[in-house]
């Protein structure tokens, strides 16, 4: 009886972490976009940082989701050659490629796909010491 004791003080307790992550996690998505947006508000698509008063830095990523409408898919009028450049296969998009395109052909893309900002992230990049406090 000891051992499903245990047992049970620990199911119990996991639950409890569970719950408590659970909680912390949508509180911290929370922060963290309202601090992104709050630090760059024009983003660009990728890396975008943001010097701090006390020297450190804020870099943020901002990540855009290009998800492709499939019932769109096959009357995409491009040549067979770009589809293969852009599309591994019909569900997913070659992102590095789409950033190539000429602004008519993305346009003519951009028909099939739904886009939307990604959650970004975040963190804090140390600041440099001074030289003044480096000891050789």
């Amino acid at each position: 009886m000891a051992d499903s004791q245990a047992y049970f003080a620990t199911l119990e307790r996991w639950q409890e972490l569970k719950a408590a992550i659970t909680k912390l996690q949508g509180e911290e998505r929370a922060l963290r976009e309202g601090l992104f947006e709050g630090a760059f508000q024009t983003p660009v698509e990728g890396t975008n940082t943001m010097d701090l008063p006390d020297g450190r830095k804020l870099k943020g990523v901002y990540n855009i989701r290009r998800t492709i409408r499939e019932a769109e898919f096959d009357d995409l009028k491009i040549s067979p050659a770009l589809r293969k450049t852009l599309f591994k296969t019909k569900h997913t998009l070659q992102t590095t490629a789409y950033r190539g395109l000429d602004d008519e052909t993305r346009n003519n893309v951009d028909t099939i796909l739904t886009i939307k900002p990604g959650l970004p992230t975040l963190s804090i990049i140390a600041a440099k010491p001074d030289k003044a406090e480096v000891t050789p």
